[in-house]
Order: structure tokens, then C-alpha cells, then sequence
């Protein structure tokens, strides 16, 4: 009996010193994809760029001849040239995005008033 209980005395033993090391849960990775309202705010107003710096983003896209430049609202109204054709630009004043360009008629094509030195 004395055997018998030293026996499981030892099994038991043995177990409970492995037990931790079989409980031990393995490494995971996880990732995620937020969408929602934490998404960045627009930029404050003092952050936009300024005429010049939307003039140099323009001239390096191709436009010249810059004219009849209107920057008293949000967007900057323009005349400016691209190749040989004219055309009116709304640029945001923020990003720098052309948001509309219209090509102007060619009996218009003749170099606007008030350029902008290029």
C-alpha cells in the first residue's frame, strides 16, 4: 500500500509541476481597421496655403501665365495658361486642389490683364 500511495504520491506530483507549463496559452497576433468618426479634422483656416505656395504647386503641374487672380474667398479663382490653352482654375485654398477648370473660348486666348509674374 505504502508503494501504491508513494506511487500516486509521484504521479501527482509530476503532474502538477507540468501543469503550468501546459496552461501557458501561446503567442497571438492580432490586428485592426478602425472607420469612424476618429478620422483627422480639416485643417484650421491659419494652416492653408498661401497664393504663392498654390501658384508653385500650379506652375509645377504645368500651368504659366497666371492671371486675374481672385483670392478673397475660400477656393482661388485664376486664369492660367497649359500648353497653348487657356483656362479659369478653382483651386482649394487648403489642399491646392483644382477643383474646376473650365477651358476658356480661344477668343478669349489672348494674354489676360494683370499677370502674374511667372
Amino acid at each position: 500500500m505504502r508503494v501504491r500511495a508513494l506511487l500516486i504520491a509521484m504521479v501527482c506530483g509530476v503532474a502538477s509541476a507540468a501543469a503550468p507549463v501546459l496552461a501557458a496559452t501561446p503567442p497571438s497576433f492580432s490586428f485592426g481597421i478602425h472607420v469612424g468618426p476618429d478620422a483627422p479634422e480639416a485643417p484650421p483656416s491659419d494652416s492653408c496655403l498661401s497664393t504663392q505656395q498654390i501658384l508653385d504647386h500650379l506652375r509645377a503641374s504645368g500651368y504659366r501665365g497666371f492671371a486675374n487672380v481672385d483670392d478673397s474667398g475660400n477656393n482661388l479663382v485664376l486664369d492660367a495658361r497649359r500648353v497653348s490653352r487657356w483656362y479659369e482654375l478653382e483651386v482649394d485654398n487648403c489642399t491646392g486642389e483644382v477643383l474646376s477648370r473650365t477651358r476658356m473660348p480661344q477668343s478669349s486666348w489672348e494674354t489676360p490683364q494683370h499677370t502674374v509674374a511667372n
